[in-house]
């Protein structure tokens, strides 16, 4: 059973998913962005847990933790992970852009007074910046 914090940050990142989905299928540029930036993510302790789990869950999904969007052509435009605390929202690289990836984690309502909160961490030199960037490469390598 999905709870509401979890029902919250799954429909953040179905509609975040759904908006590169669209744009790409209208031929325009998406319009998604973070509610905070990159410094916002160093200091999440889930950082460390998505980087290790994001990979296998995208192998060998439950029903429902995996959904691909694509454009009229059948290629992916976005690939969207639901895990139990946290979804994951990539899209691919395509010519001249690298991969960018958008993260919805619950749980931060004591500390943010929100039921989840969502961030990009991409183009981060940090160590955990080139793990994710790694991360994301797997997942999309097994998911696509």
């Amino acid at each position: 059973m999905v709870t509401a914090d979890q029902h919250g940050r799954r429909s953040a990142a179905n509609q975040t998913a759904g908006e590169f989905t669209t744009a790409a299928r209208q031929g325009r540029s998406s319009r998604v962005g973070a509610t905070y930036d990159v410094m916002w993510a160093i200091d999440i302790r889930q950082v460390t847990d998505i980087i290790t789990d994001a990979p296998g869950l995208a192998a060998d999904p439950t029903p429902g933790a995996l959904l691909i969007g694509r454009d009229l052509r059948g290629r992916p435009v976005v690939v969207l992970l639901h895990a139990d605390t946290w979804s994951l929202v990539i899209a691919p690289s395509r010519a001249g852009h690298a991969a960018s990836s958008f993260v919805c984690i619950d749980g931060h309502r004591s500390g943010f007074d929100l039921d989840h909160l969502v961030w990009s961490f991409d183009d981060d030199t940090s160590v955990h910046g080139v793990e994710w960037t790694d991360m994301l490469a797997a997942v999309l390598a097994a998911a696509t």
